[in-house]
């Protein structure tokens, strides 16, 4: 119920987002309260995950430990506490839990490797960043995903100082998604990240190449 909530609060499937979080929060504390062994861990990943959100990041960084230390195998709470991990600091940790995630669950998400992906952009490792980016982009792939892909695979070109490629990717990606911008997609993922300063370089790339910085039409142009 706690990851229902959170999730509907994530998606803006909500009239009173506050509350929605609040509720997920709940749920968390009271399956937290259960002592209930592995499910434990998967409430101390949704606390982890909320106070993420709140940027209470030694109280997430505090949580996953505890989850790790009950469900060592447990691979979703690896890839969370990975990417807790890296968007809290602790960058190369975050890798290190996320290769350890997907050897555990060989059929993972998407979710996996694309948050792999960004540690390695924050650890300078471009070659291999792209390299599993475009492993991943087929066209199957949703527009969700693709959109992911693609402003990763910007970002690195950018870096690399391939910036005819870098504009290539961000007009494929408008092609499909054309009210995409830098404020929204800062809002949305991150904000909670603190090495902000790697975030201004993350988003100045996507500037160079040609992302917008505000929705259509504001008046921010």
């Amino acid at each position: 119920m706690g990851w229902h909530y959170h999730q509907k609060f994530m998606m803006g499937l909500t009239s009173d987002p506050a509350a929605t979080f609040a509720e997920a929060r709940r749920y968390a504390d009271r399956a937290i309260e259960l002592d209930e062994g592995e499910a434990t861990a998967d409430a101390l990943i949704l606390k982890a995950t909320l106070d993420k959100a709140e940027l209470k990041h030694e109280s997430a960084l505090s949580a996953v430990e505890k989850a790790l230390e009950l469900a060592p195998g447990h691979a979703p709470a690896n890839a969370i506490a990975a990417w807790i991990k890296i968007k809290s600091g602790q960058v190369e940790e975050g890798v290190a839990l996320m290769r350890k995630a997907m050897r555990l669950e060989p059929r993972y998400p998407l979710t996996f490797p694309t948050e792999l992906a960004i540690g390695l952009i924050m650890l300078g490792k471009y070659e291999e960043a792209k390299a599993i980016n475009e492993s991943i982009m087929s066209d199957d792939l949703s527009d969700f995903w693709k959109s992911v892909v693609l402003m990763e695979l910007a970002v690195i070109a950018v870096f690399q100082n391939d910036f005819l490629k870098a504009r290539e990717y961000v007009r494929e990606w408008l092609e499909f998604e054309p009210d995409a911008n830098a404020e929204k997609s800062y809002k949305t993922w991150w904000y909670d990240y603190t090495d902000q300063e790697f975030v201004k370089k993350w988003f100045d790339a996507l500037a160079r190449a040609g992302f917008p910085q505000h929705p259509p039409n504001s008046n921010d142009g």
